[in-house]
């Protein structure tokens, strides 16, 4: 029984550093978190999670005005793409909220919760800001919106 227990703790281990290589390094920057306590490294990955998720409905809304000269362009009627990239976004955030929420189950209950929560959040959240980045320029590319 001890065996399969510390077999199992390993196997934990071994997921967390996977997912989170250092925990107080956002995904994108090499910036540590300020704070020692799990409270300040907590406060600091939410603080970096409210950046990304800003970042975020900033780009979203950058798209939507593409799809907008998109959908006008190509004579579709009004909110035929922009209805449908709602949809996927909202799902999206339900997709990404679920799957933080998994690996925290994963890696099991601890003062550290709510950090590693935060940290796959920020982690996704900036993931898919750079993912409608890129579909929104080469948008822009092809001549559907304005560069901003």
């Amino acid at each position: 029984m001890k065996i399969h227990a510390v077999s199992k703790v390993i196997r934990v281990l071994i997921i967390f550093l996977f997912l989170f290589p250092s925990l107080c390094i956002s995904a994108s920057s090499t910036e540590e978190c300020d704070g020692q306590t799990t409270i300040e490294i907590e406060e600091s990955f939410f603080q970096k999670y409210q950046i990304a998720d800003k970042k975020l409905n900033e780009t979203y809304k950058k798209f939507i005005d593409v799809l907008e000269h998109f959908e006008k362009f190509n004579r579709l009627k009004p909110g035929a793409i922009i209805g449908v990239f709602r949809e996927a976004q909202r799902a999206w955030l339900t997709f990404r909220d679920k799957n933080c929420n998994f690996y925290v189950k994963l890696i099991g209950e601890g003062s550290l919760r709510r950090t590693e929560e935060l940290g796959c959040l920020v982690i996704m959240t900036e993931e898919r800001t750079s993912e409608l980045s890129k579909i929104d320029d080469e948008l822009i590319h092809k001549g559907y919106g304005e560069k901003k």
